[in-house]
């Protein structure tokens, strides 16, 4: 026991010595934190890069890793619980957690949360500009949904039901509570016509719409939480704002986001909205 314990620690610090971060005052805690990964995984660890606070890139003897740390995980077990059933179900294209060797996805260790993930190696920034990249992102957001339905009767919890047209009702009152405000920095006329428009596509909206087939919705379908990878698929990540409802919605965000140019109004009331 004694010499699997030296082992393990002389592999930690020749870890270290590999690392290309410099010498910095927490070297401590990294040394401690990267001993329990050595003990609570079976990675073989070549070293690492320090991207940000609390997040590592490791390149293992069989790939690379993310290593992140949660102060305050919230709703991070169910994001891994559904990123898990959509993987067993057939959508490959999102994160990928690993397991420790407790069998658990997460480890504590200095008052935080750590997961491990598998890297998605980028092939270059995905971008709504491209024609490659909308319709391939496209794809992926129709293939998430097209399984993230089939996993709804198997989840150990539930997941909150979305309303965008309360959702946009509020942020409209929000706007319109600072309408003096903004009208010193934008024309007025402009502001009463983003307001009177406003007004009109959601009465339509609450008159015409229909409730569909219910599936997982991704909820923010920014291009930053999509990734050109180097297998040159596109993946989907960042699950924080998942919730159940019509497929539309994430549609209606994916449009707007790949045609923001054209959408002024929507981005006008939806920044405004969300900064005051």
């Amino acid at each position: 026991m004694k010499s699997e314990m030296k082992d393990q620690i002389l592999k930690v610090q020749k870890l270290m010595m590999k690392t290309d971060q410099p010498i910095f005052r927490d070297d401590f805690n990294r040394n401690r934190l990267f001993f329990r990964l050595s003990l609570e995984t079976k990675l073989a660890i070549h070293s690492y890069s320090k991207i940000k606070n609390n997040l590592y890139k490791i390149q293992a003897e069989n790939g690379l890793y993310i290593l992140k740390g949660y102060s305050e995980p919230g709703n991070l077990e169910s994001i891994i619980q559904v990123s898990q059933l959509l993987h067993k179900n057939g959508f490959h294209e999102g994160l990928m957690y690993e397991k420790f060797n407790d069998g658990q996805f997460l480890l504590l260790e200095q008052g935080l949360v750590w997961v491990l993930l598998k890297y998605i190696v980028p092939k270059r920034k995905f971008s709504f500009s491209k024609t490659e990249d909308r319709t391939t992102g496209l794809n992926t957001l129709q293939n998430f949904h097209h399984h993230s339905k089939t996993i709804i009767p198997f989840l150990p919890f539930e997941l909150p039901k979305e309303n965008m047209i309360v959702k946009w009702q509020n942020r409209l009152k929000i706007f319109e509570s600072h309408v003096p405000f903004l009208s010193k920095w934008f024309n007025p006329h402009v502001i009463g016509e983003i307001v009177y428009y406003s007004h009109f596509a959601l009465n339509g909206l609450m008159k015409e719409y229909v409730q569909t087939e219910e599936v997982i919705l991704h909820g923010d379908v920014a291009s930053h939480n999509f990734i050109r990878a180097a297998d040159n698929k596109v993946y989907l990540i960042d699950y924080d704002l998942l919730s159940v409802g019509s497929a539309e919605w994430d549609y209606i965000q994916y449009a707007s986001q790949a045609a923001l140019p054209t959408f002024p109004t929507l981005f006008l009331l939806g920044n405004c909205a969300n900064n005051f």
